[in-house]
């Protein structure tokens, strides 16, 4: 079973960038449930206060994401309620690569080094680490995707 998806493109002259806000508490949401996730998990697993949690806490957290963005197109819980999406940078959908080095990669590293956040302040995509290493950009999910 491949993991086909239906290639689509966005006109990048018409398509601004996400905003920092709506990335923000897209972020903010995902985090949420991302933790909650690998918290109940845990639980489940009766791991809490184990010597394994943090690595598991980890695991599932970036799981989460990379899951998310690659069976949901590039979006995420947040990304889906914010209507943002992330591309590659010539705006097409995503494939493995791209997602494993944004979001297992490029996240763990914006994880330990928090203040590489302040990057998207700086750039005129609005990229993040993780965006610079994957080649990849958030936009505003459309309506006019071409698919």
């Amino acid at each position: 079973m491949t993991n086909q998806k239906a290639p689509f493109t966005v006109h990048a002259a018409i398509t601004p960038y996400g905003s920092l806000v709506k990335r923000f508490f897209a972020f903010f949401i995902d985090s949420l449930v991302a933790n909650s996730l690998a918290t109940w998990l845990m639980y489940l697993l009766n791991l809490t206060g184990s010597s394994w949690e943090w690595l598991l806490g980890i695991i599932i957290y970036l799981g989460y994401f990379f899951l998310m963005t690659w069976k949901n197109n590039g979006q995420t819980l947040g990304k889906m309620i914010f209507k943002l999406r992330v591309v590659n940078e010539n705006f097409e959908t995503l494939n493995l690569r791209e997602v494993v080095l944004r979001e297992i990669i490029g996240r763990f590293i914006q994880s330990r080094l928090v203040f590489l956040y302040l990057i998207v302040f700086f750039t005129e995509r609005k990229a993040s680490v993780a965006d610079f290493i994957a080649g990849t950009c958030v936009i505003k999910d459309v309506d006019y995707l071409e698919e």
